[in-house]
């Protein structure tokens, strides 16, 4: 078995960390959920031997939740769409005017 110091820190911590980090700039929502994810992931493998890295492992969890919650904040806090335009009458429309003009022949 291995020393302590000579294990390598855990691929899936370090993964979270990143993910967490990018996450401030794309995919937001997406990349904070998968970094908690990949840090609770790697959490368990340090806890069972794998390596080490719990700490890093830690960081990418609440990194993760931090940037998860953020997003959400920000997706739910955004100014509506403006309302959608009306639509044009049925006058204005091609089926609208050949409507309208065969009313006017037939009467």
């Amino acid at each position: 078995m291995q020393n302590e110091d000579e294990k390598p820190t855990s691929n899936a911590a370090i993964g979270s960390v990143a993910l967490a980090i990018a996450g401030l700039f794309i995919f937001g929502i997406y990349a904070g959920l998968v970094a908690v994810g990949l840090g609770f992931y790697a959490k368990d493998q340090v806890e069972k031997g794998h390596g080490k890295g719990l700490k890093t492992a830690m960081a990418g969890i609440w990194g993760g939740t931090a940037v998860a919650a953020l997003s959400l904040v920000a997706i739910l806090s955004a100014p509506p769409p403006p309302p959608a335009a009306a639509p044009a009458p049925l006058a204005d429309t091609w089926p609208g005017l050949v409507q309208h003009y065969v009313d006017k022949i037939w009467k």
